[in-house]
C-alpha cells in the first residue's frame, strides 16, 4: 500500500530536522582553536592535584595575590578529565556533542504539545539557521554547557506548560545546582524561566495549554526561588551574580574583547553568523505574521529579551541560537499545515544541509571572508596558538617578567606555567582595570609604552607577527627599532624579543638576530647579506639553527635560513631548508623557484628541472624559473630546449639585459653568430656592467673572423 502524501511530507520534515542537527554538530567538529580552553585545562589540573579550588590568581604576576575563584571550576575538572583520557580529540568530541545536544533539546522543546508534526519543518529551518550562529563560538569552553542546559531548560518549561505534572518544575533545582558550578550562564537560565512564565502570564489563554491556577503559580514561584538559591551553593556565592556585570563594566573592555562587541560592529560585517541572524529575524517576522491571532508570548518574550542581548554583545548570540529553533517551531504550525509549503521548506533544508556539510568537509567551516575556514576534524589547530614561542620559553627558561599578547595568555599558561607567569590572559574578572590600561598602552605601542614596560620590569615579550594574526605592527616596529630590544625567536605566528640589559646575555648571544624576521623578501635578504659583516651573518645562521632545533615544526625560521644560505651561495646547505619550507607551504611558488635554483647550483639538475617545470606550470610568467631552466637544459647539452625557454623569457621581458645576454651566448653556441651579436650588443647598450659581456663580444668577433677565414679558404 502506497504511503500517503502526508506521510511523505512528515518523513521529509523529519529527515530535514535530523540533517540540520547533524550540520550543527559538524560545524562544531573542528580542532581546538580557542585561546581560553588552555587556561581552563590548567585550572582543572590544578584543582585535581591540590584537591582545592584556587582562591587567588596563580598564573600571572600582574594580578598575583588578587582574589580569584573560578566560576567554571566543575567544567574545568570535566575538561581536564576528558583531556587526560583522550587528549585534544576528546575535547573536540565533547564540544561537538554539546553543540548538537543543545540544538536537539531545543528542537525537542519546539515539538512538545499538540500539532507537533506540523511544527517539524519550521523547527528544522530554525536549527539550520541556528547552526552557523552557534558555530562561531562552538569551542571547548564552559559556555557550551550553558548551550546544552538552556536547551534542557526550554524542554522542561514546555513539558511543564503542556502537562499537569509537577516533576518537570522540580528538575530545575538539581539542574541549576550543577549548572551554577559549571558556568555563570546559569543566570541566563533563571532569566529564561522568568521570561517564559511572564510570557504565559501575558497570554490569557493559549490553545492546548493546561489552565494555570493561582496555586500552580505559587508552586512555580517557589521552584524559581529555590533554583535561584541553589546557584549560591558555589565557591563564588553572591559573586557569581555580580561577576558578569563587573566584567562588562570595565572601561575599554569592548575595545579589547571581540566577543563583547555588538553584532553590527564593522568587524563582523562579513561573518556568516550575522547573515544567518538577519535571515532568522526575517523568517520569524513572516511566521509572526502568519500566527498573529494566537502568538505564543511564552516564547516571544524570551526571544525578544535574548535577541536584544544578542544584538548588544556578540557573546550572547550563542544563547540566542538555542532559542531560534523553539521560536520558529512554536510559530510554525500554520506553515507545516500547508503540505506543499512544508515539503518545499523540508527539501530546501535537506539540500542546504547536505551542500553546507560537503563544502565544510572539503574546504573547512566558513566563518567570514577575512578568516581562514576552520578545518573539520580532531586535534589542535596549531596556526591559532603560539606553539613556537611556548616551546622556546619552555626550553630556555628566560625568567624575569613576560609581556604577552592577551590572546596568547591561556596557551602560555598551559605550556610554561609555573616556570613562567604571564602578564595577562582571558580571565577578565581577575585583572584590575589598571592592568588593562597598561596592556592597551603597551600592546599598540602608543605613547608611554616603554614606561609601562619599565614599570613591570619586563624582560621578554611574546607577541603575534602582524599579518599572520593582526594587522597592527606598531609594537613590533617599536621593539625592532629600539636598541634596547633584540629578537631571540620567531615562528610562523609569533615573535619573541628580549631586553638587552634586563634579559639574560647567554640567551641573547645564542639566539639574538639583527635581521627583521618579518621581512622575507629577496630584496631584504640581499640587503642584509650585502651590508652586514660576515661574522654577524654567520652568527645569524647559527641562531636560526638553534631556533629550529627547539621548534622544528616552525616553517618560518627554516625558510629564513634557506634564504640566507641561498643568498650567500651556500646552495647545498640551503637546499634542505628550502625544501622543508616548500613542504610546509606548497602554494608558495616563489619559494619553490628558489629551491629549484639552489638545486641547480648544488648540482642536482634533474630534481631542479622537476621543481622548476612545476613552477613554470603554476606561474608561467616567472622569469627566474625560465632562465634557470634554460641553464639546466644548456648544462645537459640540450641547446634547442634551452633556447625555447629563453624565447619564452624574451616574450615576457623583451628588453631584459640578462635575457638578451643569455640569448646571445646560446645563439653563439648554436652557430647563429649574427643573431648572437645583435643580442649581445642590445644587452650591453642596456647594461654595460653585465659580467663577461665585453669578453663574450670579443670572443664572438673572433668566432666570426675565424668563420670568415674558413669561408675564404673554401
Amino acid at each position: 500500500m502506497a504511503s500517503s502524501p502526508v506521510v511523505w511530507t512528515t518523513r521529509l520534515s523529519i529527515a530535514a530536522l535530523v540533517l540540520a542537527i547533524a550540520l550543527a554538530g559538524l560545524f562544531a567538529f573542528s580542532p581546538l582553536s580557542d585561546f581560553d580552553t588552555w587556561w581552563h585545562l590548567r585550572t582543572g589540573q590544578l584543582i585535581l592535584q591540590e584537591g582545592r579550588i584556587p582562591t587567588t590568581d596563580p598564573f600571572s604576576y600582574t594580578a598575583e595575590g588578587r582574589p580569584w575563584v573560578s566560576d567554571d571550576w566543575l567544567t574545568e575538572v570535566v575538561f581536564y578529565g576528558f583531556f587526560r583520557l583522550g587528549g585534544a580529540d576528546a575535547l573536540v568530541v565533547l564540544q561537538t556533542v554539546l553543540a548538537g545536544l543543545g540544538l536537539s533539546l531545543a528542537a525537542a522543546a519546539a515539538l512538545v504539545g499538540p500539532g507537533a508534526v506540523a511544527r517539524i519543518p519550521a523547527t528544522a529551518l530554525g536549527v539550520l539557521l541556528a547552526a552557523p550562529i552557534l558555530a562561531i563560538r562552538a569551542v571547548a569552553r564552559p559556555h557550551m554547557f550553558t548551550v546544552a542546559f538552556l536547551g534542557l531548560t526550554l524542554l522542561l518549561l514546555r513539558l511543564d506548560s503542556f502537562s499537569r505534572r509537577k516533576r518537570w518544575k522540580l528538575l530545575f533545582i538539581p539542574l541549576f545546582l550543577v549548572w551554577a558550578n559549571m558556568h555563570s550562564g546559569v543566570l541566563l537560565g533563571l532569566l529564561l524561566i522568568a521570561c517564559y512564565w511572564a510570557g504565559e502570564a501575558l497570554s490569557p489563554r493559549l490553545k492546548g495549554m493546561a489552565s494555570t491556577q493561582p496555586m500552580a503559580w505559587r508552586g512555580r514561584l517557589t521552584v524559581f526561588a529555590l533554583s535561584a538559591l541553589v546557584t549560591l551553593l558555589t565557591p563564588n556565592h553572591v559573586r557569581l551574580w555580580l561577576m558578569p556585570f563587573e566584567v562588562i563594566s570595565y572601561p575599554n573592555m569592548r575595545d579589547i574583547i571581540w566577543e563583547l562587541m555588538p553584532v553590527f560592529h564593522p568587524v563582523y560585517r562579513s561573518h556568516l553568523f550575522l547573515k544567518a541572524l538577519i535571515a532568522s529575524a526575517g523568517v520569524l517576522l513572516i511566521l509572526i505574521f502568519l500566527e498573529r491571532r494566537r502568538l505564543p508570548w511564552s516564547l516571544l518574550l524570551p526571544g525578544a529579551v535574548f535577541g536584544f542581548m544578542g544584538v548588544q554583545m556578540m557573546r550572547s548570540v550563542t544563547e540566542l541560537s538555542v532559542l531560534i529553533p523553539v521560536l520558529m517551531g512554536g510559530l510554525g504550525a500554520r506553515l507545516g499545515s500547508r503540505r506543499a509549503l512544508a515539503g518545499i521548506v523540508s527539501i530546501a533544508v535537506i539540500a542546504a544541509s547536505i551542500w553546507a556539510g560537503i563544502c565544510s568537509i572539503r574546504q573547512g567551516i566558513y566563518i567570514s571572508e577575512f578568516e581562514r575556514p576552520r578545518p573539520v576534524g580532531l586535534g589542535v589547530y596549531k596556526p591559532r596558538f603560539p606553539v613556537g614561542a611556548a616551546r622556546f620559553l619552555k626550553a630556555v627558561h628566560p625568567g624575569g617578567h613576560l609581556f604577552n599578547d592577551l590572546a596568547f595568555g591561556g596557551y602560555l599558561i598551559h605550556e610554561i606555567w609555573p616556570e613562567q607567569r604571564v602578564f595577562i590572559d582571558g580571565r577578565l574578572d581577575v585583572y584590575l582595570p589598571d592592568i588593562f590600561e597598561q596592556y592597551l598602552r603597551i600592546s599598540p605601542a602608543g605613547e608611554g609604552w616603554q614606561a609601562a614596560m619599565d614599570r613591570y620590569g619586563i624582560t621578554i615579550v611574546a607577541i603575534p607577527i602582524p599579518g599572520r594574526w593582526e594587522p597592527d605592527d606598531r609594537l613590533l616596529s617599536a621593539l625592532h627599532s629600539s636598541p634596547d630590544w633584540v629578537c631571540v625567536f620567531f615562528g610562523d605566528l609569533d615573535i619573541v624579543f628580549m631586553h638587552r640589559t634586563r634579559g639574560r646575555p647567554d640567551i641573547i648571544d645564542r639566539f639574538g638576530i639583527s635581521l627583521d624576521p618579518t621581512s622575507e623578501s629577496l630584496q631584504a635578504i640581499h640587503a642584509f647579506v650585502s651590508t652586514t659583516p660576515v661574522a654577524e651573518v654567520e652568527r645569524t645562521v647559527n641562531a636560526l639553527h638553534e631556533m629550529i632545533r627547539i621548534a622544528p615544526d616552525e616553517a618560518a625560521p627554516q625558510r629564513m635560513l634557506g634564504l640566507i644560505l641561498s643568498e650567500t651561495r651556500r646552495y647545498a646547505e640551503a637546499v634542505p631548508w628550502l625544501r622543508r619550507a616548500v613542504e610546509a607551504i606548497p602554494g608558495q611558488t616563489w619559494m619553490r623557484s628558489l629551491l629549484g635554483n639552489a638545486l641547480f647550483h648544488a648540482g642536482a639538475l634533474d630534481e631542479a628541472r622537476r621543481e622548476l617545470l612545476r613552477v613554470h606550470s603554476e606561474w608561467p610568467m616567472n622569469l627566474d624559473a625560465l632562465l634557470t631552466l634554460a641553464d639546466i637544459e644548456r648544462a645537459g647539452n640540450r641547446a634547442s630546449e634551452a633556447l625555447a625557454f629563453l624565447v619564452k623569457a624574451e616574450a615576457i621581458q623583451p628588453d631584459h639585459p640578462i635575457v638578451l645576454s643569455r640569448m646571445g651566448v646560446l645563439n653563439a653556441e648554436l652557430g647563429r653568430l649574427d643573431q648572437a651579436e645583435r643580442y649581445l650588443n642590445r644587452a650591453k647598450a642596456l647594461r654595460p656592467d653585465i659580467p663577461g659581456i665585453d669578453s663574450n663580444l670579443d670572443l664572438l668577433r673572433r668566432m666570426k673572423e675565424s668563420a670568415s677565414r674558413n669561408a675564404d679558404r673554401n
